[in-house]
């Protein structure tokens, strides 16, 4: 009875008429039905006519009318006030206004409740756990011993199969406690108690390392409260070899980023996922190589430039996986890392194939001026300074960090062009602008203004310009600077 639409797609719409019919003002009610798609509202009006439901032949006929009506339109084109208007007036319409409003939203209040049940149906086909535990609980309550076994036994074969999960442990211990408790009062010898204890040990500090390691990555990025001192010594002074996979790379993840400068944990954490990677959900991957590129981008602004090329490899890994884009559009952020990223490592050529495949990809209002931008800066890097020139003047968005890279990218052209006049304006704006910006960090402020200064020094004639460490800039700046003979 139940489509299996909802298993195979996660939207009905596309992208942009998604987003208009998100920001309409539909009434709860209309908005539950605009959400299934048109298989499902037929699958749906199926199921509200079993018993079970209690509805009466009137509410079905209402039900079937509302069906009908909104099928008749595409699904990015439906409209509440339309096909409200239809039913009402064929049902209510007779009535005086007043009782015949009150019967209408009665009606829809008693149909509201199917619709949820038909959900719920719907999302349970797709959890594995809570339709299991049902089915056990059902078979042990009314002593159904042989289904109890058998659906045991399948159950157990598709666990073992299965790829690893944030959840996979705390399943593994619901399974157990629902086989204890099938066992009852049997006190023989037991290996259950012993399992659940291993599961609920692995799922606990699976996700309490896992909640650390967020709290760590936020911390670094937003600037979000720390974990506390005494998680961190926890986290270094913990012995967890003998615990499961989850729990090891995520204990190696979290002192990667408690403790950057051992390198090891980084190394360790990729070499775990590299070689267990494959049993993982792919929820899970994507979420462990974004914390693995968030180390890489973290060292590169360290100075550590060979870790651009390290996250190309994590990046090249979840395009190929299919890990790359969460949903029907690919994020601002994910999109300008991994250019960034490129332009560092000089993978130039695979850069260009990347912005041409995933561009339009990007659900963003200035797109368009941002890959503008881009394709300047990769003009720029290959040496055709007069084309970068070109493109500048299409580039009309003030976001900070894009108005920081547009700015720069100035300078630099600029400066290779010997346009003297404009290096020099473009330096006084670009460091007044640094000095004024609170939202930048510290650290961001003093290694754009070293680039300035820096860039300030190339243009003077009477001493040799003098190139800080490389810690002290952008990776990008860097790389530029230290070819200028600095």
């Amino acid at each position: 009875m139940f489509s299996k639409s909802r298993n195979n797609q996660k939207a009905h719409f596309p992208e942009e008429e998604k987003s208009k019919c998100l920001t309409m003002n539909y009434s709860k009610f209309f908005e539950l039905l605009f959400s299934f798609s048109n298989a499902e509202l037929r699958d749906f009006a199926a199921f509200a006519s079993l018993g079970l439901n209690k509805l009466s032949r009137q509410d079905l006929e209402v039900l079937n009318a509302i069906v009908e009506n909104i099928s008749s339109s595409t699904e990015a084109d439906r409209n509440e006030e339309v096909v409200q208007g239809k039913v009402f007036q064929a049902f209510f319409a007779g009535s005086e206004p007043q009782k015949a409003k009150a019967d209408w939203n009665h009606t829809k209040s008693r149909l509201t409740q199917p619709i949820r049940r038909y959900i719920a149906l719907l999302e349970l086909e797709k959890e594995g756990l809570a339709k299991e535990e049902l089915l056990l609980g059902y078979f042990e309550q009314h002593e159904l011993e042989k289904n109890f076994k058998s659906h045991l036994k399948q159950v157990q074969k598709t666990r073992a199969n299965s790829k690893h999960d944030f959840d996979k442990e705390y399943k593994n211990y619901k399974l157990q406690e629902l086989i204890l408790n099938y066992q009852g009062g049997q006190r023989k010898q037991q290996d259950e108690l012993e399992q659940m204890n291993r599961a609920l040990d692995n799922f606990y500090l699976e996700n309490k390392l896992r909640i650390m390691v967020e709290q760590h990555n936020r911390h670094r990025i937003i600037n979000a409260p720390k974990p506390a001192d005494d998680d961190m010594r926890w986290g270094r002074s913990a012995d967890l070899s003998q615990y499961g996979i989850g729990v090891r790379l995520f204990h190696a993840i979290y002192l990667m980023m408690c403790y950057p400068h051992e390198h090891e944990h980084y190394h360790q954490a990729k070499e775990l996922f590299g070689q267990h990677g494959k049993y993982f959900s792919d929820e899970y991957r994507r979420t462990v190589s974004g914390y693995l590129m968030n180390q890489c981008i973290y060292y590169c602004h360290q100075g550590e430039r060979v870790f651009a090329g390290e996250f190309i490899r994590h990046l090249q890994y979840v395009i190929k996986h299919r890990l790359f884009i969460s949903g029907e559009s690919l994020s601002i952020s994910k999109y300008t890392n991994a250019i960034y990223m490129a332009l560092v490592s000089e993978e130039l050529d695979w850069l260009e194939k990347f912005v041409a495949k995933y561009a339009t990809k990007v659900n963003h209002p200035h797109i368009e001026s941002i890959n503008n931008l881009n394709k300047a800066n990769i003009l720029f890097h290959r040496g055709r300074y007069d084309k970068a020139l070109e493109l500048l003047p299409t580039f009309d968005y003030s976001e900070m960090y894009f108005k920081i890279t547009y700015d720069k990218l100035c300078i630099k052209l600029y400066f290779e062009k010997e346009m003297d006049q404009n290096l020099q304006s473009k330096l006084i704006a670009f460091e007044q602008y640094i000095k004024r910006k609170e939202e930048l960090t510290e650290d961001r402020k003093e290694k754009n203004l070293n680039f300035i200064r820096t860039v300030k020094d190339l243009t003077r004639t009477d001493r040799r310009p003098i190139l800080l460490p490389k810690e002290s800039y952008l990776p990008l700046d860097y790389n530029w600077l230290e070819k200028k003979g600095t």
